[in-house]
């Protein structure tokens, strides 16, 4: 259904439910995120999944008249369910880096990079990324930019 279509039915239709809904205008998908984050709103109905790389905690993807879609709720084991990661691994930042180097609004992604090369990169790049960090802590700590091979795995 398109998302014009889809607003004007709960909005319209929202008091027979008890559901309170408001329309957003195109591109609100950080403001759309930072209502549920701060607990103004409890989810978003929409069609855009870079809602997801803006941290939005809960989304209902493709709903009908019927009221059936799709619910996506952030939780601990959603890595493992989206993309094979392990949920110790898996964080906003690992969907964040897919999501950029797949394609979203703001960037085309990189050719031939889908979501599963996408998550295998991101473990890695943000791994890395935290090894570095973890080196850099040590230096300063100890004054000393000796690097324990222990120190990174």
């Amino acid at each position: 259904m398109p998302p014009r279509l889809l607003a004007d039915y709960i909005v319209e239709d929202g008091n027979v439910v008890d559901v309170e809904g408001g329309r957003a205008p195109y591109e609100s998908d950080a403001q759309l995120a930072y209502l549920v984050k701060s607990g103004y709103a409890d989810l978003v109905i929409t069609e855009d999944s870079d809602l997801l790389l803006f941290g939005c905690k809960q989304v209902i993807f493709k709903l009908d008249l019927t009221g059936s879609g799709t619910l996506i709720a952030w939780s601990a084991g959603i890595g493992e369910k989206c993309c094979g990661i392990a949920s110790q691994e898996f964080s906003p930042a690992n969907l964040r880096f897919m999501g950029i180097l797949s394609g979203c609004d703001y960037f085309p992604g990189i050719p031939r990079i889908g979501l599963a090369t996408a998550a295998k990169v991101s473990v890695l790049a943000l791994n890395q990324l935290k090894c570095s960090f973890e080196v850099i802590h040590f230096s300063f700590e100890f004054g000393s930019v000796w690097r324990s091979p222990l120190l990174c795995r």
